[in-house]
């Protein structure tokens, strides 16, 4: 990460990792979005950095199993606290 701004190659895998992750969060909150679920002003890098960062932390950190109800308890507290 420290060198993803100087060397393309670093840059280029950090941007492919940054995309793999973001991308399926997206597509959901995108959709929550459009029911009117969460604030319309949200954007893709604080919905990742809101629901991805817990389950890595549990995942990485604590190397503790994620489950479904990991994942819905994150996204729920998540669209709780962007609610509109």
């Amino acid at each position: 990460m420290e060198r993803a701004p100087t060397d393309p190659r670093i840059r280029a895998m950090h941007d492919s990792m940054t995309q793999i992750s973001r991308d399926p969060v997206w597509t959901v909150m995108a959709g929550a979005i459009e029911r009117g679920q969460p604030d319309s002003g949200l954007d893709e890098a604080t919905a990742a950095a809101h629901t991805l960062g817990p389950i890595l932390y549990q995942c990485l950190f604590d190397n503790a199993p994620i489950t479904p109800a990991d994942i819905e308890r994150t996204v729920d507290a998540f669209l709780a606290a962007f609610a509109t």
